[in-house]
């Protein structure tokens, strides 16, 4: 995963207003997988890459998908994250 995929997906977590623990406690797995996410050293079973999309209301190619370059962060509203 990309360093700007692991940046986006870091930036909607915290807009959405949760912290690691909690997206790990919503996703029932531990902390440490969630982490891993957000640090690019490993990428979420697709389920989960859902799930997480589903949770931060984002799309999920926003948030995983490699080729996708410079696309940005949307909220409900679609104002672009920066």
């Amino acid at each position: 995963m990309s360093n700007k995929h692991n940046k986006d997906l870091q930036k909607a977590r915290k807009r959405a207003g949760y912290t690691q623990r909690q997206m790990a406690d919503k996703l029932g797995i531990q902390p440490s997988s969630y982490q891993r996410y957000e640090s690019g050293t490993r990428l979420p079973q697709l389920p989960v890459a859902f799930e997480i999309s589903s949770i931060l209301n984002v799309p999920p190619t926003t948030l995983f998908n490699s080729s996708t370059s410079d696309t940005d962060v949307y909220s409900n509203d679609k104002e672009v994250i920066k």
